[in-house]
């Protein structure tokens, strides 16, 4: 406990006095205070110890009181944050959601290389809850506007490159194929189009991939 201790504090130091004394975006792209992450998830394993121990103990209904409440809770909260996916996702199972589905069609059905065009705001469409393109499918994409912003915000020399290709994107919905051929040419994307959760060809535009 005694190393636990001293390991947080030279950590939170070492984090105070690299970016207060030398200011720059190599510490900060670092993100030096999750070193209390390690913290955060003792004091939480004692403080749960300590409860058991001294409050709950062996009464089993002092335990269904305390941990019924909270777990439907995060059951409701989970239900009304991702209503579309499943509530516990198992090796082997096949996805419920639409979107996901249409992600691992991609990852089966086109070139490695290939390199796609969604809807910059597609991870809050109804039905995706949040599920990520590039994670599942396995192929590049233009920046988004939900996610990608992060990453800015962190590396601010990608602002130029993120600000450049969610140019002409914002109503996603209204482009035709003329919109489509110029994202072709620009930056090389082509051929498949995601309206929704179902991959198309792009004859009737929204996914594009070369």
């Amino acid at each position: 406990m005694h190393a636990f201790v001293v390991s947080t504090i030279v950590g939170v130091l070492a984090a105070m006095i690299s970016t207060t004394c030398f200011p720059s975006q190599t510490w900060e792209r670092l993100e030096p205070m999750r070193i209390l992450h390690l913290t955060y998830v003792v004091f939480v394993l004692i403080s749960g110890a300590l409860l058991g121990n001294y409050v709950l103990r062996k009464q089993w209904l002092r335990w269904l009181a305390l941990l019924l409440p909270i777990s439907l809770g995060m059951f409701y909260a989970q239900r009304q944050e991702f209503p579309a996916s499943r509530h516990i996702e198992l090796p082997g199972l096949a996805p419920r959601n639409a979107w996901v589905e249409a992600f691992e069609w991609v990852r089966g059905n086109t070139p490695r290389n290939a390199f796609f065009a969604l809807d910059p705001k597609y991870m809050e469409k109804s039905g995706d809850d949040y599920h990520g393109f590039r994670g599942i499918a396995e192929r590049s994409m233009l920046a988004d506007d939900v996610k990608d912003t992060s990453v800015v915000e962190v590396f601010p020399d990608l602002a130029y490159q993120w600000k450049l290709e969610l140019a002409g994107r914002e109503k996603w919905s209204s482009l035709g194929l003329d919109d489509f051929e110029r994202m072709k040419k620009k930056f090389g994307v082509g051929g498949w189009y995601l309206n929704g959760p179902e991959p198309r060809e792009c004859r009737a535009p929204t996914l594009i991939a070369p």
